[in-house]
């Protein structure tokens, strides 16, 4: 008998000693693999969070890079007359085309160039349906060597050409007069940064974005 409880000790202890870990340990292990799903779940919270977090800001900055815009738009469009740069001088130059200009809309735009100037004045003419044509003009009754007065805000779009002619006048008389689509155009530009920018405020306070 006591020998059989001495190999039942042995084989007990051999049973045991096939576990390679303690009680301790595998619970310990066995936490750490049921809390896997959570770490990485928090992980994965904290990235989307971190994303969600750099969409809210560069989206306001959006927003109110349009408004902006749009202030310096509307402010051109509701300048008066006598604040715009103005140059007098000779018409050089007077035509439909410039080099490789106008790429669409032929016969809609008038290429007007006056001694003093480095650049090519652009004027759109164009009077059809849904066209922004100007409150006045009549660019065609001038011609080569009259002397007129034009009023713009500098371009620096483009170095060969100013597109933000405002008006020409000969001898005191309008020859051309811009539209409202500045005004119109910047008031437009606000409103939308504004809907955007309350937009985006309403998804952050939903928690859509934060």
């Amino acid at each position: 008998m006591p020998g059989s409880a001495v190999a039942n000790g042995s084989s007990f202890g051999n049973l045991s000693g096939n576990s390679t870990r303690t009680r301790p340990e595998a619970a310990t292990a066995h936490i750490g693999e049921r809390c896997k799903p959570f770490r990485k779940r928090k992980l994965l919270d904290h990235m989307k969070a971190k994303k969600q977090y750099h969409i809210f800001f560069e989206s306001l900055a959006g927003a109110i890079t349009i408004i902006v815009l749009g202030s310096f738009i509307l402010i051109r469009g509701t300048k008066d007359k006598s604040e715009f740069t103005q140059l007098k001088g000779k018409i050089i130059y007077l035509d439909k085309t410039f080099q490789e200009l106008p790429k669409r809309h032929q016969g809609k735009y008038r290429y007007l160039m006056i001694e003093g100037y480095s650049k090519t004045f652009e004027l759109f003419i164009g009077t059809d349906p849904g066209d922004f044509k100007p409150k006045y003009e009549k660019v065609d009754d001038l011609r080569n060597g009259d002397e007129i007065t034009v009023y713009f805000d500098d371009d620096a779009d483009d170095e060969r050409i100013n597109r933000l002619i405002q008006y020409i006048d000969k001898d005191g008389v309008a020859y051309y007069i811009r539209n409202n689509m500045d005004k119109f155009g910047g008031i437009a530009f606000i409103l939308s940064g504004i809907l955007v920018g309350v937009w985006i405020l309403y998804l952050k306070r939903k928690g859509t974005i934060i």
